[in-house]
């Protein structure tokens, strides 16, 4: 029965609680075995249309070429339904047994809040308090809340605190949660094992974030300072817990990583506590964090959650959605939005990458740019007409693209395609912590990095990106890119010196190694001896060559991805683009300098993206046409691209062939000479390659 406290659900709860108390391993299947198929292949549609029966809301999303159904019950996101939710349970059980028997090969998932939880109609009278002290989140269980840095608890009331999110309505109390409360852990692992016991397939766990903003009052919070969280930072670190945000602090510093840990292992605990009722069911956890200062105020580490979930949902924008008018967007953006993209996926390490993202209803023609861009980067793709992630943006047209991919997922999902590069930018957390420190006001480490990788893109330079734990890792034929990596822990420069020592090509900008691994700025770069240049000389140098061991370092005090970033001006729709076009061009004249290896030569324009990938003894390329996009205009300008690729010898070559975006496979014309193939196409959106 869905309400008994079976003991396998009993053994879940302490084994969860366990997974938190401890920081050992997280007991789940993710990271250790691929995720299931359909979670792969997902084409993600909520239950919508709700003029229909909630069976013929299903069926019309599964015509529409849906195989992935997301719905939402009462216990997803409030409090009287999480401590009583056998209706709601009863209400999934009976969905799942719909869904499976009437659609097989379709997954239903529902949606949980993951770190916040309301109280509807606690507060009718919209005085910021609940009306009766009790029944509340808040008057019941006050432990459980996150606190900020100042001791302001994070709860707030829809009609009462300004700044209010939409989904915080009136009368609604809301309030976010810390996971270090045992009783709060117990109610979300509880839930977890239950939900896995109705059938449903997985759960869409939504931003578990410990909060540093929210409303327009309860900002620069970093959170959480309560009870439970202070006596764990202090016995897990062994520094006392620090009272306000001291960046030189050491104290602080060790603050900020350990959040991390805090999020990650409830979401360990919740995975652990649906697999071992359920090891089928699958965790999805949802995200916003893509710029590297929302990653480090919200806790987030995307790097991290590949290894506790199945999958995660990337909330990222195109600036077509509901905050702006559509017209506000030009090919920088674009151009951005597909780096971002890029970057989430190399996040995904090898897992799935969901993709929710939001496009202006009725815009057709601005539905399929965005999923042609969302393609090129591999996302499975779920996009909603309005920010409540449950309106359509063109029913016909998005029926189109589900069942026109529904035929050739393979080229976008197949687990064995691998990015080829021979270019690594690498992506430093410490970077983004302790040099940005959580400011946008001050932000360089990000712009630095995603704007080298716009660069990368329209260079036709196949690269990928390299998270920092991985630095000491190092290929020595590959060419590293640190992107104004300031802080460096003198691990990780040792890593860095012994890879250039052994025969590696470095490149790296601004004031990479500067600071010490917690931001503290040195006398002088860390790497030093590889640029060949002391940071008092760092300005009378545009580039310095430094032979180093059997490799190369190239440094330049330039902050070539910011200043491009700037020129690019992609928060607006008036780009500098001589300015952009004179940072494309001098980074381009810095790569010839550097020299790398590669098998893929490009012959394109700039605004023509390829991305090279490679599976077995097959190449796949995958190109975006963004030559023409612009303001007021969603259709580019047919484009020319010939690509040649180096064959191993003696590999045979069977085939080529071309997938235009919502067409059909056809031959490829193409060339064999000095041990290489070459081909020629014409691009309209967006066409996918194939070397067989």
């Amino acid at each position: 029965m869905i309400d008994s406290l079976s003991g396998t659900r009993l053994m879940a709860w302490a084994l969860a609680l366990a997974v938190f108390i401890t920081l050992g391993s997280f007991p789940t299947t993710s990271g250790d075995a691929p995720p299931a198929d359909w979670v792969r292949t997902a084409r993600i549609m909520p239950r919508m249309w709700w003029d229909l029966t909630w069976e013929q809301a299903v069926d019309r999303a599964v015509s529409n070429g849906a195989n992935v159904i997301l719905d939402w019950v009462g216990l997803s996101d409030t409090y009287p339904n999480r401590i009583n939710p056998v209706a709601d349970l009863e209400t999934m059980q009976a969905a799942a047994d719909y869904v499976h028997s009437r659609h097989p090969g379709v997954r239903l998932i529902y949606y949980v809040g993951g770190l916040e939880m309301q109280t509807p109609d606690s507060d009718m009278d919209n005085d910021g308090r609940d009306d009766d002290g009790r029944g509340s989140v808040w008057t019941d269980h006050p432990d459980w809340v996150q606190v900020g840095i100042d001791g302001t608890p994070a709860v707030f009331y829809g009609g009462y605190s300004p700044g209010m999110p939409f989904w915080v309505p009136d009368r609604a109390e809301d309030v976010w949660l810390t996971p270090a409360a045992p009783g709060f852990m117990e109610l979300m692992t509880g839930l977890a094992a239950r939900i896995a016991e109705t059938g449903v397939d997985g759960v869409w766990l939504d931003v578990p974030f410990l909060l540093s903003d929210f409303g327009d009052e309860w900002q620069d919070q970093w959170a959480s300072a309560d009870e439970y969280s202070r006596a764990l930072f202090e016995a897990e670190t062994g520094y006392p817990f620090p009272d306000e945000a001291d960046w030189d602090d050491p104290a602080w510093a060790a603050y900020i990583r350990w959040r991390y840990g805090q999020t990650e292992r409830y979401v360990g605990a919740f995975n652990a506590a649906m697999k071992m009722v359920n090891p089928e069911a699958q965790l999805i956890v949802e995200t916003s964090v893509i710029d590297g200062v929302s990653r480090i105020r919200t806790a987030s580490d995307l790097w991290a959650l590949p290894e506790i979930s199945d999958a995660t949902a990337h909330e990222i924008g195109a600036g077509v959605g509901d905050d702006g008018p559509p017209e506000v967007i030009g090919e920088y953006q674009w151009l951005r939005f597909l780096a971002q993209l890029l970057y989430a996926r190399a996040t995904d390490r090898g897992q799935p990458g969901w993709l929710l993202s939001y496009v202006h209803q009725g815009r057709a023609d601005l539905l399929r740019l965005h999923s042609a861009v969302a393609l090129t980067a591999g996302m499975n793709y779920y996009v909603s007409g309005g920010e409540g992630m449950t309106d359509l943006v063109d029913e016909e047209a998005q029926a189109a693209i589900f069942n026109w991919l529904a035929n050739v997922d393979s080229v976008y999902y197949d687990a064995s395609i691998e990015p080829y590069c021979r270019v690594l930018l690498a992506d430093s957390r410490t970077a983004i912590d302790y040099l940005d420190r959580g400011s946008w006001e001050d932000e360089t480490a990000y712009p630095e990095l995603i704007g080298i990788a716009e660069m990368l893109l329209q260079l036709h330079v196949p690269f990928c990106f390299a998270e920092e734990s991985e630095l000491g890792d190092l290929w020595p034929h590959q060419t590293l890119i640190l992107p104004n990596v300031g802080p460096m822990d003198d691990t990780t420069a040792e890593a860095i010196r012994e890879f250039v020592r052994a025969g590696g090509t470095l490149l790296s900008t601004a004031e990479t190694s500067l600071y010490d691994g917690i931001g503290r700025l040195r006398d002088d770069f860390a790497l030093a001896d590889v640029f060949g240049v002391h940071a008092e000389d760092m300005w009378d140098r545009d580039l310095v060559v430094n032979r180093y061991g059997a490799g190369v370092s190239y440094y330049t005090p330039r902050w070539m991805g910011g200043d491009f970033e700037g020129a690019a001006a992609t928060w607006d729709i008036y780009p500098d683009r001589p300015g952009a076009e004179s940072v494309l061009a001098d980074m381009a004249d810095m790569l010839d300098a550097v020299g790398f290896e590669t098998r893929v030569t490009v012959e394109a324009s700039p605004w023509v993206i390829v991305l090279p990938f490679e599976y077995g003894n097959s190449w796949e390329f995958r190109i975006l046409n963004l030559a023409g996009v612009g303001v007021n205009s969603t259709t580019p300008t047919p484009q020319t691209v010939t690509v040649t690729v180096s064959l191993i010898p003696d590999q045979p070559l069977n085939e080529v062939l071309y997938l235009p975006y919502m067409g059909e496979w056809t031959p490829v014309e193409y060339k064999v000479g000095d041990g290489g193939v070459s081909f020629t196409v014409q691009v309209g959106l967006h066409g996918v390659v194939v070397i067989r």
